[in-house]
């Protein structure tokens, strides 16, 4: 798959998770697809297939009161199936009231025009 491809499916996916079309986020989805959430965040796990990343997504918006989660950088490879995206998360850890922003860097893995893994790296997740 082409690399401006794969980055249209990452915009798109994204812009599918923000705005709740989930009929969307299950389409970009490949069957083997995995997430992988490091084990310094209270979601952390593996969570495979669309219905793991749903739950998944449960989870993190029950975690989470999300102001924004905003790209600054999308970087290329020379492997055009793997893509890393900066981006900026800012809202309020819903346990504690308190808030909360970092910059994370996700990992995108591409199969077959689809999203087949996704790892996120937070720089703030000591806090949480």
């Amino acid at each position: 798959m082409a690399e401006s491809s794969n980055a249209q499916v990452q915009e798109r996916f994204m812009t599918a998770v923000a705005t709740g079309d989930m009929d969307t986020v299950r389409s970009l989805i490949h069957p083997d697809f995995e997430l992988e959430e490091g084990s310094s965040v209270p979601f952390a796990g593996k969570y495979r297939g669309a219905d793991g990343f749903l739950q998944f997504l449960g989870t993190f918006f029950q975690t989470f009161d999300i102001e924004a989660l905003e790209p600054i950088h999308i970087y290329r490879t020379d492997d055009p199936d793997w893509l890393a995206v900066e981006a900026d998360l800012r809202g309020t850890i819903r346990a504690t009231g308190k808030r909360y922003e970092t910059s994370l860097v996700e990992l995108w893995h591409f199969k077959d025009g689809k999203v087949v893994g996704l790892k996120p790296h937070y720089f703030n997740s000591a806090v949480l």
